[in-house]
């Protein structure tokens, strides 16, 4: 892959990954509505976590669909890259329990891992990290 491709994507992807946050500066509490539309996993907490909401996924998608033509590639490109950004960075908080189980420990801040939902939830209990 050349360089410059490389560069024209790292750019989608600050893109896609920095709009949420701008949006957030300006708009404050406005507009953020839940993606996961408020649904709960069986732990009690939010799908899709507390920071994804709709407003954040529409403004990134839409932002690297417009930037695409200004660094030279198809606005379909933008929409692919947004989407994926999007869609590609949902966390998952776990944490070992000594019994082997995922749960929270009392008084102890769960470990954010980044990886996708589908690829944490197929980790080993093992691969799991302890933050002590």
């Amino acid at each position: 892959m050349h360089l410059w491709s490389i560069l024209q994507l790292l750019v989608l992807l600050m893109l896609a990954n920095g709009t949420p946050v701008v949006a957030k500066k300006f708009l404050g509490e406005r507009f953020t509505y839940p993606l996961d539309g408020g649904v709960v996993f069986v732990d009690g907490r939010p799908l899709f976590g507390r920071s994804k909401t709709i407003r954040g996924v529409v403004l990134a998608v839409l932002v690297t669909t417009a930037g695409a033509p200004m660094i030279g590639l198809e606005w379909g490109i933008g929409v692919l890259v947004g989407t994926f950004a999007m869609a590609g960075d949902p966390r998952i908080e776990l944490s070992q329990a000594p019994s082997g189980s995922t749960t929270e420990q009392p008084g102890k801040r769960p470990r954010s891992t980044p990886r996708g939902a589908v690829s944490a939830a197929c980790l080993p209990q093992s691969a799991v990290l302890d933050d002590s």
